[in-house]
């Protein structure tokens, strides 16, 4: 996978079904977070949002509720897929979901420099 994740303690409503609410676990967006306005911090959190929702949504059903299984048990989100050993076609588009999601990041952040 193309980063490293962690698992938060909160989770976000998908219809019928509760996914975890993964963050990238990355050492500069967490230090580069401390200065942000609110409106920053509300634009990288529907940015999380909507990379968990896309990445739930390349999931079967049963894929989603093992990775939970793994996530509960301490493993990272990029552990966790891996053990699901997804399709390629999965993880090629879990792969583009994460790379999107980051440019998005740092582009939120880069805003912050000006």
């Amino acid at each position: 996978m193309v980063c490293t994740f962690c698992l938060p303690q909160v989770s976000l409503a998908i219809p019928g079904e509760a996914i975890p609410s993964w963050t990238l676990a990355e050492n500069s967006l967490n230090n580069s977070e401390i200065n942000l306005t609110p409106q920053m911090r509300q634009q990288l959190q529907g940015v999380r949002q909507r990379r968990n929702r896309d990445i739930a949504s390349a999931l079967s059903s049963s894929q989603i509720e093992q990775l939970n299984i793994y996530l509960r048990g301490g493993d990272s989100l990029e552990t966790g897929l891996q053990k699901l050993q997804l399709q390629p076609e999965q993880t090629k588009l879990i792969e583009a979901i994460i790379q999107i999601s980051q440019v998005k990041i740092k582009n939120i952040l880069s805003r912050r420099l000006f």
